[in-house]
């Protein structure tokens, strides 16, 4: 059994910040096609189907060959790594394959590492060659294109980090990072459309320039054996307010996903973006579609730089981006290893500075306000499976676990058990007392899972909140403000009980009755009632038939033992579409033949419910008599009435009025006085 030691300590290269620009995007481009980014971006690590065969590569006097085109003969590092060739070729010459890998991992580890502290001379053409050719003897699948951004991971690691070349990304490892000698590779993504909206990332969040792919390859393929965190610098002249929001957001094996935030204070933008000589890079702030409808603040350039990274922690590793995120984010922590395990909490329920320390009397917490807990050890260790016992100790509620997708689990009661996930997280539903007043809730650690029976819990979690009853009632839908609405048109009118705050109380369920301030509804009522449901009454049916002005409506209930009232905007009713014709004068007179009648005919234009309507257009036709009227057509006035003057001949003559938007008519009769 060979025995491979990591003779060049790789924290101390990766602390220091590289300023090398090889590669560096252009300033001020915006994204390209995302398809061909990310497609780039995961071509970095070669791959092949099937690990080559031991040996087969080379032999020990090419690989030397190869080593002294890399590292020259002069380097104190030479004899080193040709030991490590030594201890190499034996192990594949032996038949010990397993050794010849881990010895093919030490040699890349040490190279890389070597190059990172001091560049060999052979430059990085010669060091690919030589690694290349080793990681192919070895038995190894990959390949080592860009040796100042590749990194060698072992199990037995301490706690470390690893950072790009041009400073801008990097992980932070946990000790003991890994299941087996694990190769990584980092790069980044190029995105350069002169289009903004897009990224390279699958996601419709908007996404910022800091586009880097991190990708791992190992023996077995095992996955990483904790969470680690990565972070990205985002660009250097982002709005501080954006800037705070911002979370680090990958393409997962799941689909794309915000990572649980995480300190990304172990990159050193500042340092990064100066080296780079980055004065201004105003249009490096690209989002996604959403900005279509609200025009970007175009930020004005600036030299202010910021400190840390966009971190987080993640359990596998993808292309990455910093993200602004619409939804609400799970949190999520850092590793290590202690005996005495302790439980947090993450979120002060109510008393963070998104969840009020009062909430309106209700059947539960909302979602984002949820009682949870986090279980690690002193040094972040997440524990999962471990069972945490939620209790209602005041208010009278009850607990449930919250599920997937943020469903709950029934059934509700006063204690439930429930155990962390894969992050160290227990959430509960909590559902509050039906009655005002303060809720509270513990929740105390137990054994199993990650947790070993005799764990010594350093405290417990107590939340409150304090639920309050309804004081008054407001419109949540009404006529606008002097507004109208159509005769027989259904009314919207919603109206909720609320707290001081003006919250809707979710608990009320009491009757809310509406009345008119004049005239009466549709039915003939001059009230209407209706339940309310989660703490509103809707009346999805309030019709006025007769036109009006200062209409309003008054809505009453008993809330909280005391009758309330609350009185809607004034707004006015007017007539609905022309539907009746009728004749109001006239009609059967006697006159002189050729001579216009001494009445005008006239009409009056109604809607179905007898609604005088103005602007109605009504048609004038004679029908018998020869006679000829002074307009064919016209238009009703304020008070719905229009009129004609009409010319009558010897004997009977008729004339017709007709609606134009309609069959309604009515037939005129006149008679000549020399009639006989």
């Amino acid at each position: 059994m060979l025995s491979l030691n990591r003779f060049y300590p790789l924290t101390a290269v990766l602390l220091t910040l590289l300023t090398a620009c090889s590669g560096e995007q252009k300033r001020g481009e915006y994204p390209t096609d995302p398809s061909q980014a990310v497609n780039s971006s995961r071509g970095g690590v070669s791959l092949s189907t099937t690990a080559p065969t031991p040996g087969a590569c080379s032999n020990y006097e090419d690989l030397k060959v190869k080593a002294i085109a890399a590292f020259g003969k002069t380097r104190p590092e030479y004899p080193i790594v040709i030991g490590k060739l030594v201890l190499l070729t034996d192990a594949v010459n032996a038949g010990n394959f397993a050794a010849g890998r881990s010895a093919g991992y030490d040699i890349i580890d040490y190279t890389v590492n070597v190059n990172r502290d001091a560049p060999l001379p052979g430059g990085a053409a010669a060091i690919t060659t030589f690694l290349d050719t080793v990681a192919c003897y070895a038995g190894l699948t990959f390949t080592v294109p860009d040796p100042d951004n590749s990194f060698v991971i072992l199990p037995s690691d301490e706690p470390q980090i690893i950072t790009t070349s041009d400073g801008l990304a990097g992980i932070s490892f946990p000790a003991n990072p890994v299941n087996e000698p694990t190769f990584i590779r980092a790069n980044m993504i190029p995105f350069d459309q002169t289009v903004p909206g897009s990224g390279p990332l699958t996601t419709k969040l908007d996404q910022y320039k800091g586009f880097y792919n991190f990708e791992k390859v190992s023996d077995n393929n095992l996955p990483l054996a904790k969470p680690v965190i990565v972070a990205v610098c985002a660009p250097s002249t982002l709005n501080p307010v954006v800037l705070a929001r911002l979370r680090l957001g990958h393409d997962a094996s799941t689909g794309f996903e915000i990572t649980p935030a995480a300190g990304g204070e172990f990159l050193n933008c500042d340092g990064a973006f100066a080296s780079r000589g980055v004065q201004s890079r105003v249009s490096e702030f690209l989002g996604h579609v959403a900005s279509v409808f609200t025009p970007r603040v175009a930020f004005a350039a600036t030299t202010m730089f910021f400190g840390g990274g966009v971190g987080g922690t993640v359990t596998e590793l993808s292309p990455f981006a910093p993200v602004d995120p619409e939804v609400g984010m799970s949190s999520g922590g850092v590793g290590g290893t202690v005996t005495e395990l302790r439980i947090e909490r993450l979120l002060n329920v109510m008393g963070a500075s998104d969840c009020p320390t009062t909430v309106p009397l209700g059947p539960e917490v909302s979602p984002e306000c949820r009682p949870n807990v986090t279980i690690r050890t002193p040094l972040g260790t997440l524990l999962s499976g471990a069972p945490v016992t939620f209790t209602v100790t005041a208010g009278g509620g009850a607990v449930a676990p919250q599920g997937a997708s943020l469903a709950c689990v029934p059934p509700f009661a006063t204690s439930r058990v429930i155990s962390t996930n894969a992050l160290g997280v227990a959430t509960a539903c909590w559902n509050l007392g039906a009655v005002a007043g303060e809720n509270v809730m513990t929740a105390i650690g137990g054994f199993g899972g990650d947790v070993p029976v005799g764990a010594q819990y350093a405290k417990k979690a107590r939340f409150k909140v304090t639920t309050l009853a309804p004081t008054a009632m407001q419109f949540r839908v009404q006529p606008a403000i002097g507004g109208t609405v159509r005769a027989g048109a259904s009314i919207p009118v919603s109206v909720a009980a609320v707290d001081a705050a003006g919250r809707t109380t979710p608990a009320f369920t009491g009757t809310i009755t509406l009345r008119l301030s004049s005239g009466r509804f549709a039915n003939g009522s001059t009230s209407a009632a209706a339940a309310a449901v989660a703490g509103v009454a809707t009346f999805p049916s309030v019709i006025i038939n007769t036109a009006g002005t200062s209409y309003k409506v008054t809505a009453t209930a008993t809330v909280s033992g005391t009758a309330r009232t609350v009185t809607s905007n004034s707004f006015s009713v007017t007539a609905g579409d022309a539907a009746r014709i009728t004749i109001s004068a006239g009609n059967n007179q006697k006159g002189q033949s050729n001579q216009p009648l001494l009445i005008n005919p006239t009409v009056r234009v109604a809607d179905t419910f007898g609604n005088p309507v103005t602007g109605a257009s009504v048609l004038w036709s004679v029908q018998t008599g020869g006679g000829a009227v002074s307009t064919s057509a016209n238009t009703s006035g304020s008070v719905g009435t229009i009129f004609t003057r009409w010319t009558i001949r010897r004997g009977v003559n008729t004339m017709a009025a007709r609606l134009s938007s309609g069959s309604a008519s009515v037939t005129f009769t006149a008679r000549s006085d020399d009639d006989r």
